[in-house]
């Protein structure tokens, strides 16, 4: 099966493509000392992710999530899911990806074991550890990441998760920092503060950027301006890219999410780069469908407008009490503009 790797996918709708937020603050190199207080989880656990645009770990900022094959799938076409209790706070699943032989036999090839528990005082602790079959045909862990999310003040949480990947003896090292505060204005209105972190040569960690945004909530639409920020070539904090998005429902009570990004030309002005359009409805049978949409900027023409890079399309269906089946295909252009599959995967999840 060809792998097929998803370009990312950045937000919608900017209110103001030309105004470039000023970062409040030079950003911490280091994570905060968390503080008491205590607050219950309003949204389902999510891992952070650097190259994904800001989302609430413990406050809603959203219900239509993006549909992306992620790091543990690769190129597998199969995979199994299967969640289990731990004790009465905490929840272990376990992964497994299969592919093909030549022989046309099924192995395994990849495993990916997740434990969150909920902790007293509304603290949350997660790891989660990939391991890829390498030459020998041994599982060989090749990434860990550990998440702890902590309450600040009322309604304000700040969640670190570090990354550990293999290091130039092969054994896993500490390699990246996501620190992320996220903070609610009144009911209607959510703050997050986002920085990523690597390791620079001395071993400290170095900012790599920091993600700013906005969320409001109208009825059952939200809507979210974000901003990202890097460091340039003079070690100043610069605008990189101006980000929006808003969800809705549609008359027929179907999901409904639009997203752009506009990117900071050499004259710092901000023009189109990308929009992804999502739908999630629920189909007569029972099988839930979802579309996402991507088009993007011809870099070589950017006068030809917005063109299609890539249709992804999920359908995921009950198939008995305890088992649940998604189907997933990608499709691309080819050079005649028809559209292609390039790539399918099929999870089977059990609880």
């Amino acid at each position: 099966m060809k792998r097929h790797l998803l370009l990312p996918i950045v937000a919608a709708f900017l209110l103001n493509a030309q105004a470039a937020v000023s970062p409040p603050g030079e950003p911490a190199r280091q994570a905060a000392q968390p503080q008491g207080g205590q607050q219950k989880a309003a949204v389902p656990f999510r891992w952070l992710e650097a190259s994904d645009e800001t989302e609430g770990v413990r406050l809603v900022t959203g219900t239509l999530e993006r549909l992306k094959l992620g790091s543990e799938y690769g190129s597998a076409s199969e995979a199994e899911k299967e969640s289990v209790p731990i004790g009465t706070d905490g929840t272990r699943t376990t992964v497994k990806i299969y592919d093909r032989d030549v022989n046309g036999s099924r192995r395994l090839i990849e495993t990916v074991v997740e434990e969150v528990r909920n902790l007293p005082g509304g603290r949350t602790n997660a790891t989660r550890t990939v391991s890829r079959r390498d030459v020998d045909g041994r599982l060989k862990p090749i990434r860990k990441d550990t998440q702890e999310t902590v309450p600040t003040a009322t309604n304000a949480y700040q969640t670190t998760t570090i990354i550990q990947l293999p290091g130039p003896s092969g054994s896993l090292v500490q390699s990246e920092q996501i620190v992320q505060k996220e903070q609610a204005k009144g009911e209607n209105q959510i703050e997050i503060d986002r920085i990523h972190m690597l390791r620079g040569g001395s071993g400290s960690w170095e900012t790599s950027d920091r993600r700013v945004s906005t969320t409001r909530k109208t009825g059952d639409q939200f809507s979210t301006d974000e901003a990202v920020y890097r460091y340039d070539t003079n070690g100043r904090y610069q605008l990189d890219r101006q980000l929006s998005s808003k969800q809705w429902r549609d008359t027929r009570g179907g999901e409904q999410r639009e997203l752009s990004t506009y990117r900071s030309d050499l004259s710092g002005r901000l023009n189109l780069d990308s929009r992804t359009r999502i739908s999630k409805e629920a189909l007569p049978d029972g099988t839930t469908q979802t579309t996402q949409v991507l088009e993007q900027q011809n870099p070589a023409a950017p006068s030809d407008g917005m063109r299609l890079v890539e249709r992804i399309t999920e359908y995921v269906r009950l198939a008995g009490g305890d088992r649940r089946e998604s189907e997933l295909y990608v499709q691309t252009p080819d050079p005649n503009g028809q559209n292609q599959t390039v790539y399918s995967q099929r999870i089977v999840e059990f609880k």
